[in-house]
């Protein structure tokens, strides 16, 4: 990881950046506020706008057309998935129980994984097997 802070400057052209370069990494993760990325696109450099609260994925150089990145985060086995109290009170009545990561792993392991109502059967299958319930 790499922190860079740039003091906020009024005149484009003394503002304060790594220069022109290419990432020779697999991936840059970019979040910006104001305008400041360029990038080199068709022989020429174009600004990249920011979108308020979105980050800027770059593949860098040492990706090609034959690589594949997927990077997984998930809570520990014993953690309790629930929505967050303030959004019951405002959204009314729950779909889905509250359970934990293993047990949502478990169910996904044991049926088919490849349909849109993953977590409507897993809700069917965790109210039915009550020894799993948190």
């Amino acid at each position: 990881m790499r922190w860079n802070y740039y003091p906020a400057c009024k005149e484009r052209g003394l503002t304060l950046g790594t220069g022109p370069h290419a990432d020779p990494t697999s991936l840059t993760i970019l979040y910006q506020e104001d305008p400041g990325l360029d990038v080199f696109i068709v022989n020429k450099w174009m600004v990249v706008r920011p979108h308020p609260g979105a980050l800027v994925i770059n593949i860098g150089e040492t990706f090609t057309e034959r690589v594949t990145l997927a990077f997984f985060v998930n809570p520990r086995d014993d953690k309790v998935v629930s929505p967050p109290p303030d959004l019951l009170a405002t959204q009314g009545t729950r779909l889905y129980p509250d359970f934990t990561w293993s047990n949502l792993h478990r169910s996904t392991q044991l049926q088919c994984r490849v349909y849109n109502d993953t977590l409507e059967n897993f809700t069917k299958w965790f109210l039915s097997s009550k020894s799993l319930k948190p």
